[in-house]
């Protein structure tokens, strides 16, 4: 189970770590009724690995409006010389 998965299934985490608790502790005479999991920690090699994928995700999902915007560029910078040679004769 990869990262992802686990902040996407914290139901059904929780709900396995009931039943293991309850059985293990049913033993000792106690009854875990509910298990509540409010935050997941990850290590911090982790989270900074998390947070390098992101990044090249999002430069990646970018640099196709970024090469838009540089072709835009020349063009209007090409069409704009062009312009000017013909005013200039």
């Amino acid at each position: 189970m990869d990262l992802d998965d686990i902040f996407s299934s914290q139901e059904s985490i929780a709900l396995e770590l009931h039943r293991s608790l309850n059985g293990t502790m049913n033993r000792y005479g106690y009854l875990i009724h509910h298990v509540l999991l409010t935050r997941i920690y990850p290590n911090e090699h982790v989270k900074i690995s998390m947070n390098e994928m992101q990044a090249s995700k999002r430069m990646k999902e970018a640099m196709p409006h970024k090469a838009e915007a540089v072709r835009l560029q020349l063009v209007k910078e090409a069409e704009g010389r062009a312009e000017r040679d013909y005013l200039n004769g």
